[in-house]
């Protein structure tokens, strides 16, 4: 495939629609301009419209990529856009109730809406199902998402929109403000996190296990993804731009620190400018992050 990047006099990062991932990308793209490589504004896409942009060479790069949630496009696109680095280690997608619900029916999984005091606390319309925020049509969760549903005998049970999921989890925040229950798929970074106050629940004995999760119902709990968070770029520019891939394969964030500024993001209202102003600041605050990635790409 012939990339369009590849004569490109400066860079072309894409992210995904939710406002943390600006932020990341902003100070990628800045890492980027701190070694002379220019770089153009970033495009905020979808999943699979960013996966086709990478492909073409209408983007050139970008953060928003997971080992495991992603499995699909990965090997739809390889050989045409591949991993050149890690920013997140270990990134948890998986499924969210409020805590008080979940402590006063004492939710502990997926499975336990199987139970019909559980379906009721959370059917606000009286239809005989439980409202549930899921992945939207696109998402490598949909359709594992679906077939939990239909393994555990709940698919009839669960009010599950294929919608877009910036709608939908808006939605479930003013319910939760309401002190209405929520349940919803969720992972991390994201800024709705911040607006809940949620806990993890189990998938199931079959996903992955993290041992001492932070704010699960059980000591460990099952995932429906460990992700890696990938950083990928379309394979011509990679082998044309080689000191930009070098770079960006030394970029990496704390996990921890970044959901901490999505919950701010969330609670500050910050919209696009005021994202990437957030994220000029935290460059200001951390004056030695980029000369160290340069040392360390060997530059």
């Amino acid at each position: 495939m012939i990339s369009m990047s590849a004569n490109a006099t400066s860079v072309k990062p894409c992210a995904a629609h939710e406002v943390i991932t600006l932020f990341y990308t902003h100070i990628s793209a800045k890492l980027l301009e701190y070694n002379g490589i220019d770089t153009e504004d970033i495009s905020q896409l979808n999943a699979p419209i960013r996966y086709t942009a990478l492909a073409t060479g209408d983007a050139d790069y970008s953060l928003e990529s997971f080992s495991g949630n992603h499995a699909n496009y990965l090997k739809e696109y390889e050989g045409i856009v591949e991993p050149i680095g890690v920013l997140f280690p270990n990134v948890l997608d998986g499924f969210a109730v409020d805590r008080l619900t979940a402590e006063k029916l004492n939710i502990k999984s997926v499975a336990d809406f199987q139970r019909p005091e559980v379906i009721e606390s959370f059917d606000s319309n009286n239809d005989g199902k439980a409202e549930f925020v899921g992945c939207q049509p696109g998402w490598g969760c949909e359709p594992t998402t679906v077939e939990l549903f239909r393994t555990l005998g709940i698919a009839e049970s669960i009010d599950y929109t294929h919608a877009s999921y910036d709608v939908l989890i808006a939605e479930a925040i003013a319910k939760h403000k309401s002190g209405q229950p929520v349940f919803f798929y969720a992972w991390t970074p994201h800024q709705s996190l911040g607006a809940i106050d949620y806990v993890w629940i189990n998938t199931g004995d079959e996903y992955p296990l993290v041992k001492n999760a932070s704010n699960c119902v059980t000591k460990d709990c099952t995932f429906m993804f460990l992700n890696e968070q990938l950083i990928v770029a379309n394979t011509d520019w990679i082998s044309e731009n080689q000191k930009a891939v070098d770079l960006l394969g030394k970029f990496s964030m704390n996990l921890d620190e970044v959901n901490q500024l999505a919950a701010r993001i969330y609670f500050e209202n910050l919209n696009s400018q005021g994202v990437i102003d957030l994220a000029d600041q935290w460059i200001e605050n951390n004056p030695n992050f980029f000369s160290d990635i340069t040392a360390a790409a060997g530059y």
